[in-house]
């Protein structure tokens, strides 16, 4: 790290970003902000100049034209202009010149016709006469959008192949500032293609980017949200060791952190610790520590919890109610966070909790209920963790 200035597993390991996202970036960068699902913004005319967006010192947000010569993990330098705009200041950029390809990949996507916005993408990533900046972002976007294809319901293949988008672009572009979201994506793509060891390891190592710079492509939201993802998929794999470990060295990387942050940053930055405290009760429960972790969770379930907190701490509740053979209370929590929570991941998650705890109880009506979970978790929430074990258990159905 650079200085710093059995079966449960599938279904509980909510990724944190979204509570990251909170208390790590203004609204104004969030909006754009990449998150494993947004695109590169759509393209301009092409005699359009490509546009930078950005927030400066104060946090305004601003907007410089012209051509984009370079897009390193330092930031973006337009032709004529002197200096370089952080990377970490920027919300998103939008091309002007691209190829025809780009464009009608876009087109598609907008219609929700995923495979031939990946095809045409893949084209413009391929279109050796396109600028070396727009080939990399339409080799992101064809990543993202396989992804975006198992999300309304694409069939789980589409991992793989994003797998390999993904490594693609990290081989071809190692200076990109878009380098960390791709490999942070990458490092999902592995985990919902079935290789969390894998996964747990290419996000350790994302983290382990966290720098000394607030300027450069590896901010501390990037690098602590990859981090949490991570332990997470560590657990899943049953690495609980590794998965301790790394939640420990991130711990011990914000401690400096809070202590010289201005008193709002502070703030922002003890919710993240919060976060990683949360992420040990996982622990908890891959070693099966059920009325541990259901005390441990129940704690953090507070009510002055941040809201996305609160619900992931109620599914780890849940989870460890399952576990004692609590099977009735699992079944109420659990569809409490499904109906509470916003954060696609842990939605997912109850939603096999549910349909988990309502088989174990052998209600009347359970298999056809049970049946409309796991199809919902399946076609509303396919690139999420929890929808491997969805599918697994619909076809014992």
């Amino acid at each position: 790290m650079k200085p710093i200035s059995s079966s449960f597993r599938a279904t509980v390991q909510p990724v944190l970003g979204a509570v990251l996202a909170l208390t790590l970036a203004p609204a104004a960068v969030l909006a754009s902000a990449p998150t494993a699902s947004a695109l590169t913004a759509p393209a301009n005319l092409a005699e359009r100049p490509d546009q930078v967006f950005y927030l400066d010192r104060n946090g305004n947000a601003r907007t410089q034209s012209g051509t984009i010569t370079e897009s390193t993990l330092d930031g973006v330098a337009l032709e004529g202009r002197g200096s370089t705009i952080d990377a970490a200041s920027i919300t998103r950029v939008v091309f002007g010149d691209v190829p025809d390809a780009f464009r009608d990949a876009e087109n598609y996507l907008a219609r929700g016709d995923f495979e031939n916005a990946l095809q045409q993408f893949r084209m413009a990533a391929d279109d050796s006469e396109a600028r070396q900046v727009v080939r990399a972002a339409a080799r992101l976007n064809a990543g993202k959008t396989l992804l975006r294809h198992a999300q309304f319901g694409g069939p789980a293949t589409v991992f793989a192949e994003a797998v390999g988008e993904f490594d693609t672009f990290v081989n071809d572009y190692p200076t990109s500032r878009l380098l960390p979201e791709a490999r942070t994506l990458g490092a999902r793509a592995r985990r919902l293609n079935g290789n969390a060891q894998a996964a747990g390891e290419l996000g350790a190592a994302v983290f382990d980017e966290l720098s000394a710079s607030p300027d450069d492509a590896y901010t501390a939201k990037v690098c602590f949200d990859a981090g949490l993802s991570a332990a997470h998929a560590f657990y899943a794999a049953g690495d609980k060791a590794a998965g301790d470990a790394l939640l420990t060295r991130m711990q011990d990387a914000l401690t400096p952190l809070i202590g010289e942050a201005e008193l709002e940053e502070r703030d922002r930055l003890r919710l993240i610790s919060d976060a990683i405290s949360l992420a040990e009760g996982w622990g908890m429960l891959a070693d099966e520590r059920w009325g541990q972790a259901a005390t441990f969770f129940s704690g953090k379930a507070r009510a002055d919890a941040p809201a996305r907190l609160r619900n992931m701490a109620r599914l780890g509740q849940a989870q460890a109610l399952l576990g004692q053979g609590n099977a009735r209370e699992a079944q109420i929590q659990f569809a409490t966070v499904s109906a509470m929570a916003t954060d696609r991941d842990t939605i997912a998650a109850a939603l096999v909790g549910l349909a988990k705890a309502t088989t174990e109880l052998g209600d009347s009506d359970a298999k056809e209920r049970v049946r409309a979970w796991l199809t919902s978790c399946i076609e509303q929430y396919g690139d999420t963790p929890a929808a491997g074990e969805a599918r697994s258990l619909a076809s014992d159905l």
